[in-house]
Order: C-alpha cells, then structure tokens, then sequence
C-alpha cells in the first residue's frame, strides 16, 4: 500500500490535473496523503468499533450452573 502510494505521489509531480476542481485538488500529491489517511482512519474506527460491538468478557463462553 505504501509502495503504491509513493508512486502515485513521484507520478503527480509530473502529471498535473489541467482544471482542479477545488484548491487542495491542485497541490502534488494531495490524493495519496488523502488515500492514507482515509486508510488509516478508516483502520482505526474498524478497530475501535470491534473492540467496542464485538468485545466479551473472558468468561462469557462459561457455563453458568
């Protein structure tokens, strides 16, 4: 992932959009530090909501007699 994004930032150093749609949309390699942060933010909020919806205490599997 990390290889595919710097390549993506070397390429946009040469390859520039003609008509940027909005102001950061124009700054050399805006999409890859945006692809890694949606990516790590979205890695995160997985991990926080596993641990929050899907956590069990150690003896939930237990039998209660």
């Amino acid at each position: 992932m990390f290889i595919c994004l710097g390549l993506l930032l070397v390429f946009n150093l040469f390859i520039r959009p003609h008509d940027p749609h909005f102001g950061l949309d124009g700054v050399p390699g805006f999409w890859a530090l945006f692809g890694l942060a949606g990516a790590l933010l979205l890695a995160r909020g997985a991990k926080g909501a596993a641990h929050t919806f899907l956590g069990k205490s150690e003896d939930f599997y237990d039998t209660k007699e």
